[in-house]
């Protein structure tokens, strides 16, 4: 929910009070907070159409065996969700190797690991690439588009330890194209290579986390599954991310059934922030301002950087003549994630002398 304050009109001058002294980052005598979140309106969604696009390339043998034995289980935690899905597979299929093969009840099974009888799976048997898994998905999708329901989520779940030779923006465009009204809303989850899971820089940094087994960092897919465009900008309704490198997906598998049993339609919260009014007679005290962000039971202070200084978690947009606090990207990015986020912005005053 908005909380009306958040997105005012800078104050006036006058009501402000700018002091060259130390950046405060401990609690601070507060006057005057505004909270805000995310304008989430949450509402079940019976109706969801998962496609699994799942890389066949050599490197890929371990991981398609965690897709054998998983698929079962990410297709029962749909069902027990209540949830009218279908599953579209879009891999080759075969039950050795690096193939895939969907065992009962959802799949037929060997030999023929066709669509069995459940009437939930399409299995589109093709050979997908190390780079071209977006290409095959978009090529393939007179094989499944019957398959899709009017109306319904559409979850993508691209599973590779590679990255696709199309950027994300062009993926995007190119499944809005394929359907006259547009594709519908869509949800994008990516188990790939990454190191760091804080946002684009550290999706790339191998000092922020290890996996051993990837190619290439899977940066389409996160881009596509963080709604991060070429501007850096949300675009979508995010989605989970996971490392192909896990030894175990049934965690993962579980946490993007429940992320997908449920669309939200929201207004993420905003990452620029504007400081509250002053109370009548007082004067806001910009060197006493904290941004803190709550998410469930944890709280946290965020840190503030001067302008052109590198970028901690926040900055006001001058540090002179403040009227707008703003994110630092990465900050953005994670608190926009989190539908259960609060930013709260708390400021001291000084009496007004006049």
């Amino acid at each position: 929910m908005s909380v009306a304050g958040c997105e005012s009109a800078p104050p006036p001058p006058t009501s402000v009070r700018i002091d060259a002294g130390p950046r405060r980052d401990a609690f601070v005598d507060v006057c005057v907070r505004v909270a805000s979140e995310p304008t989430v309106v949450v509402r079940p969604n019976d109706v969801v159409d998962v496609i699994v696009v799942v890389d066949n390339s050599r490197s890929m043998n371990e991981e398609a065996a965690q897709v054998r034995q998983g698929i079962n289980t990410f297709a029962d935690t749909l069902a027990a969700s209540g949830l009218d899905h279908h599953v579209v597979v879009i891999s080759a299929v075969g039950a050795y190797d690096t193939r895939v093969c969907v065992p009962p009840p959802l799949g037929e099974g060997a030999p023929s690991c066709g669509d069995g009888e459940s009437g939930r799976l399409r299995v589109i048997d093709v050979e997908v690439g190390s780079h071209d898994a977006p290409e095959i998905a978009l090529r393939t999708f007179s094989q499944y588009a019957d398959f899709l329901r009017s109306g319904s989520l559409r979850a993508f779940l691209w599973i590779t330890d590679d990255d696709a030779t199309l950027d994300a923006d062009r993926v995007r465009a190119s499944f809005e194209a394929l359907v006259p009204d547009g594709f519908g809303p869509t949800v994008h989850h990516a188990i790939v290579g990454f190191f760091g899971d804080e946002g684009p820089s550290a999706w790339n940094d191998p000092s922020r986390g290890s996996c051993e087994s990837l190619a290439r960092v899977g940066n389409t897919y996160l881009r596509l599954s963080q709604c991060v465009t070429s501007g850096d900008t949300d675009a979508c309704y995010p989605g989970t991310i996971a490392r192909v490198c896990e030894a175990d997906w049934t965690e993962t598998f579980a946490r993007i059934a429940s992320r997908t049993e449920t669309v939200a339609v929201d207004e993420p919260i905003s990452c620029t922030l504007r400081p509250p009014d002053a109370p009548e007679g007082r004067l806001l005290d910009f060197s006493r301002l904290e941004v803190i962000y709550r998410s469930g039971d944890t709280e946290t202070v965020l840190r503030r950087s001067s302008t052109g200084r590198g970028c901690l978690d926040w900055h006001f947009d001058d540090d002179t003549h403040p009227t707008a606090i703003v994110l630092c990207d990465d900050v953005c990015r994670r608190i926009r994630r989190d539908l259960d986020a609060e930013l709260e912005v708390a400021v001291a005053c000084d009496d007004d002398p006049s």
